[in-house]
């Protein structure tokens, strides 16, 4: 596992990677993903979520 952070967007949580890193390189081999996700707050909790799951690419922001 590791810590990556994530924004929800309607019922999708949108996670952020690049595509030569471990976590893209495994949706692209089985599309399942399992989620640990951590609350904030004290003490800590988390809730486990396993879905499927697809890679997206996106383009950088234009410098001006």
């Amino acid at each position: 596992m590791t810590i990556v952070y994530y924004l929800m967007d309607g019922n999708d949580i949108l996670v952020s990677t690049m595509a030569g890193r471990g976590k893209a390189k495994a949706i692209a081999r089985n599309g399942r993903v399992s989620l640990c996700v951590l609350d904030e707050k004290w003490p800590p909790t988390y809730l486990l979520v396993y879905c499927d799951a697809r890679s997206e690419r996106s383009r950088r922001p234009s410098s001006t």
